[in-house]
């Protein structure tokens, strides 16, 4: 049960949003009953039922071979999805990803690369769901033809297990033969080899289009698409959601286009999001709608990794290594024989966690009670600029001498000018950067805990890991992981406990007086420290925000809350705290790591002890 969950998580995103939309434009604006549709949801219809309209329109052009600029290039992966996925995966990327960035915008190559990447990804889901399905088919096929064979003659007993044990073996022949015809496939330039794209255009058949389209992808297994198809592609959808997304009260546009300096010499495109969008009241929720993750934590195990591209998630597409778009790295990945990294990871992965409900309800409570002075809960108001300095207005309308203004006169205006304007700009500018950054800063915390509330009422869930371009491992969700922010750690927990034991209390207070900022003292007097602080920790635990709040003193705030009510709880144990099954992670840090590299490159004993890496 929980496999088919973890695939219907994999799965449903797109198809959920799909049939959500169109639930909605059916029951309600079919009906007349618009008006019940909440603000979000509206601006949302309003957009997508045109999107696909000009999606769809643009793909009747494709299938006539109307020729136009890039629809060569993007016209065939145009093809493989409905226009419905296809306006949902621009609606959400797009639009999440200007709402995420705020007020300074986000890059438009980021953005039509993510649309591409998302379209591709969605188009091998359903590559898989359709081979899944005639291997199912077939299964069952030859399980009537085994029963019909069966009915029509006895057969002998070396026939029987023969069957018995052909069964299973047929399965596993098709699907490892359905994966070696799924290998990547060779790209000359924008199009994959032995595609003939004039042939395809000039086809007045939608069959024969999405037929040899298909088969393209049953070559590449739709992972290898170029980026100048998955750029183009993206650019499309991206100039279309930028078309349809209007304000439906104002009529002005919600997302516009324009270049930006960040520095001399350099010009970037980028999308900006409508202050009615960014500071409306439905903010948050047009973030829960257009901006949810697609990697998530799974609820199984994650696929063991045996090669570049295949472990990880059941259907999504991860890589072993995040090599940030170096090729030469990611083919040297490939081509590489590293079984001990692949079992490392995929001992990471099988390590099963679950949320901390207790600290999800302390922090959910918190931040929908707009307590922005807690630790990493970012302002909830905006800052307003600052106006314009009168001397500098006057500067910029009067540049050049007046006519009655001496050399020294003219001199001191334009210095005091100058500097005024400079001033005032970089004060604009900083107060800018900081309303964008608080931006950013609540959207990742409403993901954050959107995520550990879908997952809160699961005994167990389990990150996939990968390494990134030095070699670290690291979790493949990237939102909410153990290895994120104090929130992120404070949320989560190992999913089975274990009894403290003799030692197991003495290194939750050693872990509690490191996340003061007290690991430069020895152990015994980490412990000590959060020995002589029992009465705040009782009362963190008793009540966390109307207490005294000692626990805002720590470096790490939130894990010491989470610290301070694991301690609690083991101290007030019937049995005592050596009974007590705790399921906190305690976290320690490498001593020097660098030095620790240096001695285990080197062997060196001495230097391995002195860093803690031997005894």
């Amino acid at each position: 049960a929980r496999h088919e969950r973890q695939l219907e998580l994999e799965e449903e995103m797109l198809q959920d949003a799909c049939s959500e939309y169109q639930k909605t434009i059916e029951t309600l604006v079919g009906i007349g009953r618009g008006g019940d549709i909440g603000p979000v949801q509206r601006m949302l219809l309003a957009w997508y039922e045109p999107l696909v309209r000009a999606i769809a329109r643009e793909r009747r052009l494709v299938h006539a071979g109307v020729h136009a600029e890039d629809r060569r290039i993007y016209g065939p992966l145009l093809l493989l999805l409905p226009p419905e996925q296809l306006a949902v995966i621009g609606l959400h990327t797009a639009v999440g990803m200007a709402m995420k960035a705020g007020e300074a915008g986000a890059a438009y190559s980021v953005i039509t690369h993510g649309i591409g990447e998302s379209i591709v990804a969605e188009v091998r889901l359903n590559e898989l769901r359709r081979k899944d399905a005639a291997l199912r088919r077939e299964h069952k096929k030859r399980e009537r033809a085994r029963g019909a064979a069966r009915d029509a003659a006895p057969a002998s007993p070396e026939k029987e297990e023969e069957a018995e044990e052909g069964s299973p073996g047929g399965l596993a022949s098709s699907s490892s033969s359905s994966t070696a015809e799924a290998g990547p496939a060779s790209w000359s330039s924008e199009l994959p080899r032995g595609f003939d794209l004039r042939t395809l255009l000039r086809s007045k058949s939608a069959r024969v289009v999405n037929q040899r389209a298909r088969r393209v992808l049953s070559t590449s297994d739709g992972t290898d698409w170029p980026q100048a198809v998955l750029v183009k592609t993206g650019s499309f959808v991206l100039r279309e959601v930028l078309r349809v997304a209007v304000s439906v009260d104002t009529g002005e546009p919600a997302l516009s286009h324009t270049t930006v300096r960040p520095r001399a010499r350099q010009h970037v495109g980028v999308v900006i999001a409508a202050p009615e969008l960014l500071h409306s009241p439905t903010a948050a929720e047009f973030v829960e709608r257009v901006a949810t993750p697609r990697y998530l934590p799974m609820l199984v195990e994650p696929t063991p990794w045996t090669a570049y591209d295949k472990g990880g998630f059941l259907r999504l597409r991860s890589v072993v290594m995040r090599t940030r778009g170096n090729a030469n790295q990611a083919e040297a990945v490939r081509r590489a024989d590293m079984p001990g990294v692949y079992d490392g990871l995929d001992a990471l992965g099988r390590v099963p966690w679950a949320i901390n409900r207790k600290m999800f309800g302390i922090i959910s409570t918190a931040w929908a009670a707009g307590m922005h002075e807690l630790p990493e809960f970012p302002a909830f108001d905006t800052v307003e600029p600052p106006e314009q300095p009168e001397i500098s207005k006057a500067w910029q309308a009067h540049r050049a001498p007046l006519p009655d203004e001496t050399e020294a006169e003219y001199e001191a205006r334009r210095t005091a000018g100058r500097d005024a304007t400079r001033a005032w700009y970089i004060k604009s500018g900083r107060i800018a950067q900081r309303n964008a950054e608080n931006h950013a800063l609540r959207c990742d915390m409403i993901i954050k805990l959107g995520i550990a509330e879908r997952f809160a009422e699961d005994d167990r869930i389990y990150f996939p890991y990968n390494l990134d371009f030095r070699g670290r491992a690291y979790p493949v969700p990237p939102n909410l992981n153990h290895l994120g922010s104090d929130v992120c750690r404070a949320l989560l927990v190992f999913a089975d406990a274990k009894p403290l034991g003799a030692r197991g209390l003495f290194w939750l207070r050693v872990h509690l007086a490191n996340l003061f900022g007290k690991s430069k003292l020895s152990l015994d007097e980490r412990a000590a420290f959060a020995e002589a602080h029992e009465a705040d920790i009782f009362d963190v635990a008793d009540a966390p925000i109307a207490g005294r709040r000692w626990w805002l003193e720590a470096d790490d705030p939130w894990q010491a809350v989470a610290t301070c009510i694991e301690l609690a709880n083991a101290l007030r144990h019937p049995g005592g705290p050596e009974a007590y099954a705790s399921r906190l992670p305690v976290h320690a840090d490498g001593s020097c790591n660098g030095l620790q590299h240096y001695a285990a490159l080197g062997r060196d004993r001495d230097g391995g002890r002195e860093v803690n890496l031997l005894p």
